[in-house]
């Protein structure tokens, strides 16, 4: 392609074949957030600038050129300035013009465009240019350009809003080799910043671009500039969990708290799907205790993993994962821990006896027993031969519950043949009966606890 200056300089420099860069143009620069929170994409429609009269494309850049028809070769230049973290494409390619337009990665222009136009702190610049071609006047290309997001860290958001700034350029190309402009000669984008964007200062007089080539041809800069135009903002949403901790018992339910943390607007149509499991606790299960997440605006909400432990579950630590998830699948993730406490002892029993007349006791004593955590009750109740005048300790009744959690039950005591037998003998000659009542606990671990408590029937 043959890049030339405008009619006023043709006139001036009258039969000198002035060839010069700059020509690729930027018709519009937008950049969205693909799936609410996810990586970033500048969607940039450029076009080829022709001073034709009706030209769809007029803008010729600060370099004052547009192509010709003669000689048909040149490199199209892309760069984007955009924030440290987010990651770039080693290759880009036009999503509509035709042909279409493959871009490389050239670490050269990036040096270069750093040393001219050094970016603001925490940017860098990626930049990109094509193989020699020879667009057709006024062709335009899209450019679908993605940049990932760098990942939350530690719980915290990738919250900083997007800036960046798109330019573009060009440069002249020949296969001869007498015209030492052949596409593979390092890029030159000079020395100072005014031969970076190659704004003329008066199209008779100015010099033409060095080496051929405007490595910033739009956006527009004056021509006493000394910088870039400012950045474009977009701002960013995301949600990052903060994974929390906790301790249980065993058979017991405990909340494992996750913070979720949200940068960006409130929005009712953005709803996160929770989920929640436990690893590696047989029988134990996890659920977040809300189904569903609407974030407020930039917000810390604490949302928790509601976790079942069985009575069975053995001491240790165990991970609970935590998802966040948005209808279109982008989603959040933590994993959080659970610890299982040891448990080497018995339940604590409470046993409570309420008064009752001896005349009444063959139909069976009512008692109430207590443990500190689930357990199996075995209740004995026996009397001593000094109260029953006999020669040794005799098993009046018992009985047997389960209590499948920490809690109280009121069991009664059923006498046996010869415990209703002594009973109402007793009764009969009005004596007493001195009796003890044991009470013996296990709890699901095999742990045992034995209580005991007199009583006095008359």
């Amino acid at each position: 392609m043959k890049l030339r200056r405008g009619l006023l300089v043709l006139v001036a420099a009258g039969a000198m074949a002035l060839t010069l860069s700059g020509c690729f143009v930027i018709v519009s620069d937008t950049p969205l957030q693909e799936n609410v929170i996810g990586d970033v994409i500048v969607h940039t429609i450029t076009c080829v600038s022709d001073s034709t009269m009706g030209a769809s494309c007029p803008d010729t850049g600060n370099s004052d050129a547009n192509f010709t028809s003669t000689d048909p070769e040149g490199q199209l230049l892309l760069a984007y300035r955009v924030p440290d973290g987010y990651g770039a494409p080693t290759q880009i390619a036009s999503t509509s013009g035709s042909p279409q337009l493959v871009m490389n990665a050239n670490p050269s222009y990036v040096t270069q465009l750093t040393s001219l136009s050094p970016p603001p702190s925490g940017e860098h610049w990626v930049g990109y240019m094509s193989a020699a071609f020879d667009p057709a006047n006024n062709a335009q290309y899209t450019f679908d350009t993605r940049f990932t997001r760098p990942p939350p860290q530690g719980g915290v958001p990738s919250g900083a809003p997007f800036k960046y700034l798109t330019v573009t350029g060009a440069r002249e190309t020949s296969s001869d080799p007498m015209d030492n402009l052949l596409p593979s000669r390092a890029l030159d984008c000079g020395t100072t910043f005014k031969e970076l964007h190659g704004v003329p200062l008066d199209p008779m007089t100015s010099p033409l671009p060095t080496d051929l080539t405007t490595c910033v041809d739009s956006p527009a800069v004056a021509a006493d500039a000394t910088a870039l135009p400012d950045d474009g903002v977009l701002l960013t949403r995301d949600l990052a969990i903060a994974p929390g901790t906790a301790v249980a018992s065993r058979n017991s339910t405990v909340n494992v708290p996750f913070t979720l943390n949200y940068v960006g607007p409130s929005d009712l149509s953005l709803v996160f799907t929770l989920a929640s499991s436990i690893s590696g606790l047989t029988g134990a299960t996890a659920a977040p205790a809300n189904p569903t997440f609407n974030p407020p605006s930039s917000s810390s909400t604490v949302q928790n993993a509601v976790v079942k432990v069985p009575a069975g579950a053995k001491p240790g630590t165990y991970s609970v994962p935590f998802s966040a998830t948005l209808a279109n699948g982008q989603t959040r993730n933590a994993v959080g821990t659970l610890t299982v406490l040891p448990d080497s002892e018995g339940p604590r029993v409470t046993i409570s006896i309420p008064k009752l007349r001896l005349s009444k006791a063959s139909k069976g004593l009512k008692i109430k027993v207590g443990c500190s955590e689930d357990c199996s009750i075995v209740a004995t109740l026996t009397a001593s031969s000094k109260a029953l005048t006999v020669a040794k300790t005799v098993k009046l009744g018992g009985a047997k519950t389960k209590l499948a959690a920490a809690g109280k039950k009121t069991l009664t005591v059923k006498l046996n043949r010869t415990g209703k037998k002594k009973v109402k003998a007793l009764a009969k000659r009005h004596r007493k009966l001195k009796a003890k009542l044991t009470v013996v606990a296990t709890d699901g671990l095999g742990n045992k606890t034995r209580a005991s408590k007199s009583l006095s029937l008359k």
